[in-house]
């Protein structure tokens, strides 16, 4: 090689190297500064907080399903849903009247065999004393009937009950409605509550009141059952059938932290986060 050419080969390797050994001694000193930080917080990186805690907007990880209204169309028809809302000046009440309708559509039996998760079928079967209906039917004909006229209505299993959330955009929450009790559940001022408030409200001792034409025989130990729950992420089931095995996917239960857990199945999802369930479902 030519004496020319092997000195830009050393010159262009001498650059190189003290590259990287610029390189290597700069990441060296990077994590002595990063030991030095940990050692002067004790282990842990101040972060501070870049945004108001207030003014930070958390958004749900999970995927809430809803049945359109056109799916629901011949329901609202064929039972002239419209004639039950025709007095209703908000969303509340509207909620309220499909609820009492919903309540009186037959007596609590046994839905043996299981019907569809589908309110025509289940109103169709129970009519003709195919089978019966207990707090699951009435919350599934309950809550396409919201569904029916385009609001969002989900399911909620407590202990031992299904009850409904619907959302209210005249209230900006959730709130809770027990069709197979024909009620909803007020605070001592007279707010609906939400599952959630009911269940925080009850373990804290705060007076809660069944609103309606109540069939809790029991008033305590039927607000017992708000001790855990689980919102459904699936309601669309008249779009998109499962089997009655498969619920159990979608069942996303809340639990405190620091609280025993046993209540969640293996098969089932659950949070911590109650941003994660309680949400506007109409922002985009």
């Amino acid at each position: 090689m030519a004496p020319a050419v092997l000195g830009g080969v050393i010159a262009v390797l001498a650059v190189y190297v003290g590259h990287e050994v610029g390189r290597i001694a700069g990441r060296h000193e990077g994590a002595r500064a990063l030991a030095r930080a940990r050692s002067s917080t004790g282990g842990g990186i101040r972060v501070p907080l870049f945004v108001d805690p207030a003014a930070v907007r958390h958004g749900t990880r999970f995927n809430f399903t809803f049945d359109p209204v056109d799916v629901l169309a011949e329901y609202r028809r064929r039972e002239n849903l419209d004639a039950v809302v025709a007095s209703a000046r908000t969303e509340f009440e509207r909620a309220v009247a499909l609820m009492h309708w919903a309540s009186a559509q037959w007596e609590l039996g046994r839905p043996d065999p299981y019907p569809p998760i589908d309110a025509l079928t289940i109103l169709r079967d129970i009519r003709a004393g195919r089978t019966g209906g207990f707090c699951a039917q009435y919350n599934y004909v309950f809550v396409q009937a919201v569904q029916s006229f385009g609001g969002r209505a989900r399911y909620v299993t407590i202990r031992g009950h299904e009850v409904t959330e619907v959302w209210l955009s005249d209230l900006r929450k959730w709130i809770c409605f027990d069709p197979t009790h024909d009620s909803y559940y007020t605070d001592a001022a007279g707010a609906p509550l939400s599952v959630h408030e009911i269940s925080a409200a009850v373990k804290r001792g705060a007076p809660v009141a069944l609103v309606g034409n109540p069939r809790a025989k029991d008033r305590d130990s039927h607000l017992g059952k708000f001790a855990w729950f689980a919102v459904w992420l699936k309601n669309d089931h008249v779009s998109a059938p499962i089997n009655f095995a498969d619920l159990r996917h979608y069942k996303l239960y809340f639990v405190e932290p620091g609280v025993e857990r046993g209540h969640v199945p293996e098969e089932s999802l659950e949070t911590t986060a109650l941003s994660d369930l309680y949400f506007d479902p109409l922002e985009p």
